[in-house]
């Protein structure tokens, strides 16, 4: 975990996923060199924010604990994520475990209704 990246405000649940409401915070470290007086998100760090939901949501359903994505299937960053211009985001994230242990992770992160990031992974309980 990024230290003070971000914290989760509240969770959806719904048949098929959850929704994570997290809030970014702009002073954290990241953003100092991520850039200077126009504080961006780094694509890795969108992905880590990801995987770390995906483990609440995970863990909530008694599948896993820590995860470790072992294969990426497909990653779309389609708009930027600044903390000042929004720093609310939605991170969807919707999680099933196949016959062999693996987890299969489908996610999101969208700002004001406008998706910022998609991803499709394998994951793997990290131990």
């Amino acid at each position: 975990m990024i230290k003070d990246f971000y914290k989760v405000d509240s969770v959806t649940r719904h048949d098929d996923g959850a929704v994570y409401r997290v809030s970014l915070n702009s002073d954290c470290e990241v953003y100092k060199g991520h850039f200077p007086g126009n504080p961006v998100s780094p694509g890795v760090c969108g992905i880590q924010m990801i995987r770390e939901c995906a483990e609440m949501e995970c863990s909530a359903h008694g599948i896993a604990r820590k995860l470790m994505i072992r294969e990426v299937q497909q990653c779309k960053f389609t708009s930027l994520i600044s903390p000042v211009a929004c720093p609310q985001v939605d991170v969807s994230i919707s999680v099933s475990e196949d016959a062999s242990g693996e987890i299969l992770l489908k996610s999101s992160v969208v700002r004001e209704g406008t998706v910022c990031l998609t991803l499709k992974a394998i994951c793997v309980e990290s131990r």
